[in-house]
């Protein structure tokens, strides 16, 4: 695994952690994470989707950015 790949997977697996933050509160949606990186693999904001009627992760980490 190069450098890059390792990122990616470093990142997905917190993206993981931060929809778990919602696993009793997202149903029926599903759990959701989102982490906005920059080029150098650098956190800029994260988000996850809270509950149903709310803004989707994306929208929340954009919103935080």
């Amino acid at each position: 695994m190069n450098g890059r790949e390792a990122t990616d997977v470093r990142w997905m697996a917190r993206c993981l952690e931060l929809a778990a933050e919602a696993r009793f509160t997202a149903s029926p949606n599903p759990m959701v994470g989102c982490a906005l990186v920059n080029g150098n693999g650098e956190l800029l904001a994260e988000g996850w989707h809270v509950a149903p009627g709310e803004a989707h992760a994306e929208v929340v980490a954009l919103e935080a950015f």
